[in-house]
């Protein structure tokens, strides 16, 4: 399993680090949100541990700004520790926010927890011509016209495109 630390603080950072590699979990570590946002939406993580206050680029936008693009489960973890701070990141779309300081066994059972969810998963979409049918089976096929009969079998699905 692959973690993306995202935390500004080098100590809080490497003790993170340590313990969840010690739980035999490879762990990455960006020092700000720019770089964090870009690891978050050029590696594969199976969950992201963001804080709040980072240079540059807030926890917040970054959130915003992997929301727009996956649905890589993230943890905030931040100083921010009133009611507002958590439920705006869970709003967002955070899957949990634990304050500091905080204990590493209750980090590690939140991680395992968000873990046992299991991968997120993706609706796939088929586009034929304007339509496109959404959470149908892809066609062994790559003939547009020979997926049409997938369109037709869910007509539910099927979704005019706009624009």
């Amino acid at each position: 399993m692959r973690i993306l630390i995202v935390e500004d603080e080098p100590k809080t950072a490497s003790y993170v680090r340590k313990g969840l590699m010690e739980h035999g979990y490879v762990v990455d570590v960006a020092t700000d949100g720019l770089d964090g946002l870009h690891l978050a939406t050029t590696t594969s993580y199976d969950v992201i541990l963001l804080d709040v206050m980072l240079p540059g680029v807030d926890g917040w936008a970054v959130l915003q700004g992997l929301r727009d693009k996956q649905q890589t489960p993230v943890l905030f973890l931040s100083a921010l520790d009133q009611v507002d701070d958590r439920v705006k990141g869970l709003k967002l779309g955070a899957d949990d926010y634990l304050v500091k300081p905080f204990a590493f066994s209750e980090l590690l059972a939140r991680v395992q927890n968000i873990l046992r969810r299991g991968p997120v998963q993706r609706e796939q979409v088929m586009r034929v011509a304007d339509a496109a049918c959404i959470g149908c089976t892809p066609q062994s096929s790559t003939s547009s016209d020979e997926s049409l009969p997938a369109l037709l079998a869910f007509p539910s699905r099927a979704r005019k495109r706009r624009g």
